[in-house]
């Protein structure tokens, strides 16, 4: 999970390292190991899958950039 912080200008991400298991294009089990933005960006996507959205997970929706 990551959050934008307004008086910073960037993205803050919290995910050291996960362990993932999924399957492959031809259906076998996989496992892969992923740290840093690997691993941030693979939380993020899994969220998707799982329907949490930013927005679920924000403290103060008021703080979200809203582009114009």
């Amino acid at each position: 999970m990551s959050f934008f912080d307004a008086e910073e200008g960037f993205y803050h991400g919290y995910t050291l390292g996960l362990f993932v298991e999924y399957l492959n294009r031809d259906g076998k089990k996989s496992k892969l190991k992923a740290k840093d933005l690997l691993a941030q960006a693979l939380c993020h996507e899994i969220d998707h899958l799982d329907g949490i959205l930013y927005t679920d997970k924000a403290m103060n929706l008021e703080d979200i950039p809203v582009e114009e």
